[in-house]
């Protein structure tokens, strides 16, 4: 579902944005303008090309090994937000060779790097998944798993 939504607001963000101009959503807070980035997270260069499909592919590899050795819930849906995520940049860099981000917000000049729903999938997984092995340890998550 996540790599679904993620692919087709980016189809709907290229047919009605023009690149470099922004469009308010609220206010000056959160703007849509379309942008490519060649780049890696926050922008970051990673060094060669092929680094930016490696990267993915080996999370992606990981993610679904994890997948199939979970029966929790929680888990398999943290992990399906990092799969779309990765998966849906990975195709837009695959197709494009750069990542389509549309999604800046900020107040006045003090804004975070634009982005997209895969971004967003990828980073709500993770902090899902960091909570999980934080908050609720394997015992006791498998403990509260028994009682419901």
């Amino acid at each position: 579902m996540s790599l679904l939504i993620d692919q087709a607001s980016k189809v709907l963000a290229c047919s009605l944005l023009e690149e470099h101009v922004p469009v308010r959503v609220l206010g000056d807070f959160i703007r849509f303008i379309r942008t490519s980035n060649p780049h890696g997270l926050f922008g970051l260069n990673y060094g060669p090309k092929f680094i930016y499909f490696v990267l993915p592919l080996v999370g992606i590899a990981l993610v679904i090994y994890f997948a199939f050795k979970t029966k929790d819930r929680w888990l398999l849906v943290a992990y399906g937000m990092v799969l779309g995520g990765a998966i849906g940049n990975l195709v837009d860099r695959a197709r494009l060779s750069s990542v389509i981000d549309f999604v800046d917000m900020g107040i006045g000049r003090i804004r975070w790097y634009t982005f997209n729903p895969a971004d967003a999938f990828l980073l709500s997984g993770i902090i899902m998944l960091l909570g999980r092995m934080l908050l609720w340890p394997k015992k006791k998550s498998e403990t509260m798993r028994t009682l419901t």
